[in-house]
């Protein structure tokens, strides 16, 4: 027998890699979703953003951005979310200490 593979398969990574893949994940799609916003203002100028809501940048010939901006915003907020998933991760920070 192959005792190679395991089932179930047992991750090889430690719980706080997998917490800070998805924090700078979670940063970095932020960021984006910001940017994106940002540029649709600027692309659309037609839209005042005090009078309308974003989802009304779908109606221009940008939508393609918004899209995109959806997209980021939704990655941002499921891996920062992930987060939480391991208690037991350590930033490195005296509050973890606390626990």
């Amino acid at each position: 027998m192959n005792n190679t593979a395991k089932w179930p398969l047992e991750s090889t990574r430690n719980p706080s890699q997998v917490a800070e893949l998805a924090a700078w994940l979670a940063i970095l799609a932020t960021g984006a979703t910001i940017f994106l916003l940002v540029s649709l203002h600027a692309l659309s100028p037609e839209f005042s953003p005090s009078w309308r809501v974003i989802s009304e940048y779908a109606f221009g010939h940008y939508a393609w951005v918004l899209s995109l901006m959806f997209l980021s915003w939704s990655i941002g907020s499921w891996s920062g979310r992930s987060i939480h998933d391991f208690p037991e991760a350590d930033f490195g920070t005296e509050s973890s200490n606390l626990r």
